[in-house]
């Protein structure tokens, strides 16, 4: 119980080395488990995922983001 409540004060006093470190083992564990090229795939479709779940939490239209990206200045 005690390596926990340390872990975990850790955590708390280094969120960006945690957060790092976290990011690190699961992308070692997908390279191992499925290769690099599905690695990246599924890396690739969970970001968009957190993004369209960021643009939902901030209700912003992502169909007036995606009109904004593609459009052209011209």
């Amino acid at each position: 119980m005690e390596f926990l409540k340390t872990a975990t004060q850790w955590m708390n006093d280094n969120p960006g080395k945690a957060a790092g470190t976290i990011a690190g083992f699961v992308l070692g564990l997908l390279i191992i488990a499925f290769g690099p090229v599905r690695a990246i795939f599924i890396i690739i479709l969970g970001a968009i995922g957190f993004l369209v779940g960021k643009l939902r939490d901030e209700n912003i239209s992502i169909a007036e983001q995606l009109r904004r990206l593609l459009k052209r200045d011209r």
